[in-house]
């Protein structure tokens, strides 16, 4: 537990890496600026905000304030008085903003009525030129047609009439977990990546890793090395993690809409070119899919710890395993593209942690189309964790049984 404690203070207690964290902040404060912190959309996404309570979140709640002009959740949320139209020149008033909002769900609330899963399959197959034959296809029919089971479940307990800011023209969803989200997992890969090369390659930058590996116990140093890295990158993640969500819900207003399920028609967005839904594989509020969210990326960060403190182990050299790194990565981001239209796309797909990142925005819901099941997320966490445990343990191996170089 000493040695531990000693590893972690010489992390936290260096320059380089809050450097690089504060970097990162803000890129993340700049992207946030951009989206929703400026002050045109911070007046427009209040308004819609206000929009969206007076028409009613919940579907019970929409139908009892039907037909009302002022609503008590407006009333409540302090943003309707008779001077709204002055105050906000220029701009739409409340009332502009509820029209807008009930013209809006009238277009676009009733997209579950029709929903046919299997031909969003046969869309998406003819978009992407993409027709296996045999158990690939009938793998795809087969997950698509318990998604049609789920679509008759969400119909049957109205996760679809949920009121939310307009999808389509607001694009929050994208905006959280497919712009914002994707930067966290690579700033959050770095930061983790640094972390565990920095102890691990500690003794060779100050010239001492001679007389550490010269003995048995001298090497077995390295575990707490590790243990150490992981832990102080898990530490500067979350922190970034905090301080980044922290921004994008001061900046916008989301403190009755945790509980919005994300298949409501309102949350959805135009993919792919084609409007439909996010089809979750069970049912999943706001809240609970950035609680899913964050295990996930927590799961992505233990791998790129693993990874390179394997990669490490072998070339002893932490420049090396650094460029090696983001040149695997980058093979594995081009190598996700590559389809064989059989069910090694789906290994292939499970095997291959870039995937993750392309896919960030469309976790625990209908997306690509070899990973429209349950629990696919976790499945690939699962496998490239064991294949990063073989690599750790063949790398630990080589490393314990080297000669002083």
């Amino acid at each position: 537990m000493r040695l531990l404690k000693i590893e972690c203070k010489k992390i936290i207690t260096h320059p380089f890496l809050w450097i690089v964290w504060v970097t990162f902040v803000l890129f993340q404060l700049f992207q946030i600026y951009g989206y929703v912190g400026n002050s045109f959309m911070q007046q427009d996404l209040q308004n819609m905000y206000t929009a969206v309570l007076g028409a009613g979140v919940a579907p019970e709640e929409a139908a009892r304030n039907a037909g009302k002009e002022v609503t008590a959740a407006e009333k409540e949320s302090h943003e309707y008085n008779e001077k709204s139209e002055i105050d906000r020149q220029g701009t739409y008033g409340e009332s502009e903003y509820r029209e807008a909002y009930e013209d809006y769900r009238s277009t676009y609330g009733g997209m579950y009525d029709n929903l046919d899963m299997m031909k969003i399959l046969e869309k998406k197959q003819e978009m992407y030129n993409y027709h296996p034959k045999g158990n690939m296809q009938q793998f795809l029919e087969d997950n698509y047609r318990k998604l049609q089971f789920r679509v008759e479940a969400i119909r049957s307990t109205e996760e679809n009439s949920y009121g939310f800011y307009p999808g389509n023209q607001y694009k929050i969803h994208s905006i959280l977990y497919g712009h914002i989200w994707k930067s966290l997992i690579l700033e959050g890969a770095v930061l983790m990546m640094l972390s565990v090369l920095f102890l691990m390659d500690y003794e060779r930058i100050n010239k001492t890793r001679d007389i550490v590996i010269a003995t048995v116990a001298g090497k077995e140093c390295m575990r707490y090395k590790i243990l150490a890295g992981v832990l102080c990158g898990l530490f500067y993640d979350l922190c970034l993690l905090i301080v980044t969500m922290g921004c994008v819900f001061y900046f916008l207003p989301f403190r009755k809409l945790w509980k919005v399920p994300v298949a409501s028609c309102m949350v959805a967005e135009a993919r792919d070119q084609i409007m439909y839904p996010f089809i979750t594989f069970f049912r999943m509020t706001e809240q609970q899919y950035l609680f899913f969210s964050m295990i996930v990326l927590i799961g992505i960060m233990l791998l790129v710890a693993g990874l390179a403190a394997s990669l490490q182990y072998l070339l002893q050299n932490s420049y090396f395993t650094f460029a090696g790194m983001c040149i695997l990565f980058m093979g594995l981001y081009i190598f996700a593209y590559e389809k064989t239209e059989t069910l090694l796309d789906v290994v292939k797909a499970l095997m291959n942690p870039a995937v993750l990142y392309i896919t960030s925005g469309g976790w625990f819901m209908e997306n690509s189309l070899e990973l429209s099941f349950a629990g696919n997320e976790f499945i690939s966490i699962a496998v490239c964790g064991g294949v990063v445990f073989l690599l750790l343990g063949l790398g630990r191996r080589r490393y314990l049984y080297q000669d002083i170089i």
